[in-house]
């Protein structure tokens, strides 16, 4: 990953264990990669990326199960007396979780979430097409030029074998 999306997403994060109510916010890939982190409570990131990914995949299937149909779980909480946590999606391929102390608003840390997934899924979306629009051009041929080449190499091989 970019370093500048990486930042970029960790200043999103950053922002709502900041503002937003939660001890912590890890944004995972769906493989259980970490992306981006932002901590206050002890938690590791790459072990919880990836149970992250892991609950989120099996609330996916449950769900699934459950109704028959291709449904993705708006959002999975977790409580115990002491802490909570609630995971979301990121779009397609991530999953943000969300912790914080048992007595956290609950529904205001959802939503700020759901707010930071919005702005996550755009800086992850402005990246991939920075990343386009920088792909050198060099790379690319035209079809014209690549059956140039082959006829090219095709002569120098007939050339040296006529030899």
């Amino acid at each position: 990953m970019d370093e500048r999306l990486r930042k970029a997403c960790e200043g999103i994060l950053e922002e709502l264990v900041k503002e937003g109510g939660a001890g912590a916010a890890i944004l995972a890939t769906a493989d259980g990669l970490p992306v981006a982190h932002a901590l206050r409570l002890p938690m590791e990131p790459d072990a919880s990326a990836a149970m992250t990914a892991s609950l989120v995949a099996l609330a996916d299937s449950l769900l699934g199960q459950a109704t028959g149909s291709a449904a993705r779980a708006k959002q999975v909480v977790l409580t115990s007396e002491a802490h909570t946590v609630a995971l979301i999606h990121v779009g397609e391929n991530m999953a943000l979780a969300v912790a914080g102390d048992a007595g956290m608003n609950l529904g205001m840390v959802l939503s700020r979430a759901r707010a930071a997934a919005g702005r996550l899924m755009e800086a992850i979306a402005r990246a991939g097409e920075e990343e386009s629009e920088s792909a050198p051009a060099a790379g690319r041929v035209s079809l014209d030029e690549l059956v140039q080449r082959v006829l090219q190499e095709v002569a120098q091989k007939r050339g040296a074998s006529a030899s």
